[in-house]
């Protein structure tokens, strides 16, 4: 098994991602931190890549443009950093989701208050495999949107899944 989360009592900074892998009776195998020692990182999901790593997605307050930036960390079999990038604008940008492509590249899901048409607007960004940007996309209203899962469909397309609020209502989308 692997699990994400977030832990306060060891790492580089006040929050860290927390990343541990076990063997089926649930004894640890390894576990790992990644953070800056400037601010906190959030993890929000990990999926095994194709050649038997990791990708964890998540937020960072530590490092990037804003005050929070969509986080992407590429890791090892065992954890260890390969590469890791962050993406967002100057204000707010927090991912709630992530997967890796048929073609090996990644797509990562969220919100932005950097850019669209209202508050926050659901953010989605598109990178090759080695996590540099090809394309970003946001969509809302005037309210406050956000994105909460993404899948890529059999046509090589992206769904994703969350909610908009407009008018004193929250719908799903």
């Amino acid at each position: 098994y692997v699990l994400l989360g977030s832990t306060k009592n060891f790492g580089a900074g006040a929050q860290d991602m927390f990343l541990m892998k076990t063997n089926i009776l649930g004894d640890s195998l390894w576990v790992r931190t990644y953070g800056m020692s400037s601010g906190d990182e959030e993890g929000a999901t990990v999926q095994q890549t194709a050649d038997g790593g990791f990708i964890i997605t998540g937020t960072t307050w530590s490092t990037g443009a804003g005050s929070l930036d969509f986080m992407l960390i590429k890791t090892d079999a065992n954890g260890n950093i390969q590469w890791s990038k962050t993406y967002g604008g100057t204000s707010v940008e927090f991912c709630s989701g992530g997967i890796q492509l048929f073609d090996g590249g990644y797509a990562l899901c969220g919100h932005t208050n950097s850019y669209g048409a209202g508050a926050a607007d659901i953010y989605i960004i598109r990178t090759d495999a080695n996590g540099d940007t090809i394309w970003t996309r946001t969509a809302g209203f005037n309210g406050t949107d956000n994105a909460f899962g993404i899948v890529q469909t059999s046509d090589s397309g992206l769904a994703v899944t969350g909610s908009m609020y407009t008018n004193s209502t929250t719908d799903a989308v």
